[in-house]
């Protein structure tokens, strides 16, 4: 939000985006049940599995997965040590709408096998933003640029060009 209210933004890529207000689907819903599910019983490592299971691919690369669950455990032992962090103001909790009035380019992905909630949140994003068709990043979850850096990568520079992304 900020980014694109930002002096000397020339544009944006915005990859696996769910509106604040756009209800969860049942598989969303499942992810943060059973995280929440985990958490609750002090169970860290179901917790990771949780997340990891269903934030990345199935088939994403071991490396990926593993990367994924580091960050996650580190995050919540985190969160278990010092507590929830102080949550900072989100203009987007006041006007969930206001990202979608951006007016300057913008390319919207989302990964081939991320979760429904951000191919309709990314659609709906894109056809506000009159960003055009929204990106799929081959082979990616919703961790696409930890899942496939090759693809992101491909796509951010195809923009810094002023290409339009395949």
């Amino acid at each position: 939000m900020a980014a694109g209210r930002a002096p000397g933004v020339a544009g944006l890529v915005l990859v696996g985006y769910r509106p604040h207000d756009q209800p969860p689907s049942p598989r969303l819903r499942w992810a943060w049940d059973s995280e929440r599910t985990a958490l609750d019983a002090g169970d860290i490592d179901a917790a990771v599995r949780a997340g990891v299971d269903a934030w990345t691919a199935a088939d994403a690369p071991r490396e990926a997965r593993a990367h994924a669950a580091r960050m996650l455990r580190d995050q919540l032992r985190s969160q278990f040590t010092h507590g929830e962090p102080a949550r900072a103001a989100d203009p987007l909790d006041e006007d969930p709408a206001a990202l979608r009035t951006l007016r300057i380019p913008a390319v919207v992905g989302v990964g081939e096998r991320d979760m429904p909630d951000f191919f309709h949140g990314g659609e709906s994003l894109a056809r506000d933003l009159g960003a055009g068709e929204v990106v799929v990043i081959p082979g990616a979850g919703h961790l696409a640029p930890l899942e496939q850096p090759a693809a992101f990568c491909e796509l951010l520079v195809n923009v810094m060009k002023g290409e339009r992304p395949r």
